[in-house]
């Protein structure tokens, strides 16, 4: 006899359900460091069938797209209404190269209550980094936040900024 458990897990799952466990999927990927095409990978697939046989997963380019931007969107809303009545911010920036030898820069915002925000991350391989250039990157986040809510520049100690 089907036991009512088995039948729950076996049917089709709402657009809603799905959407939940695709943005969990994304979260879990992003924190975890989680490469993109581990979602396609067989073992990986088998694992999430077992645990809901309803739910087929996105494919690695729907994930790293689609659904990671759509994520972002939504902790950049979140992050945009914390801000939104805060003083006496301070912005830190910082760049390296990866692996990929691309260079990648962060920008972070924190607040006088200790938080920090990632305010986003650059891939400014394709641009020279002097210090006009990363000026302007820094005015450009500054101006869309509000320059009235700012204290303070946090940067390390190289030559360009």
């Amino acid at each position: 006899q089907t036991k009512i458990s088995e039948f729950n897990e076996s049917t089709k799952l709402s657009e809603d359900r799905v959407h939940e466990i695709d943005r969990t999927c994304v979260k879990a990927f992003v924190v975890c460091g989680i490469p993109w095409n581990v979602i396609e990978n067989l073992f990986f697939i088998e694992l999430l069938k077992t645990l809901r046989p309803g739910y087929t997963p996105p494919s690695k380019d729907v994930l790293s797209g689609k659904l990671l931007s759509q994520e972002t969107a939504v902790i950049n809303q979140r992050v945009i209404k914390e801000l939104k009545n805060a003083e006496n911010l301070t912005m830190s920036c910082d760049g390296w190269t990866n692996s990929a030898n691309e260079s990648i820069w962060n920008f972070l915002i924190h607040t006088s209550d200790h938080e920090e925000y990632l305010w986003c991350l650059k891939d400014l391989s394709s641009e020279s980094h002097t210090g006009e250039f990363l000026a302007k990157t820094i005015e450009e986040i500054i101006e869309k936040i509000g320059p009235e809510k700012f204290s303070a520049l946090i940067t390390d100690s190289g030559a360009n900024i």
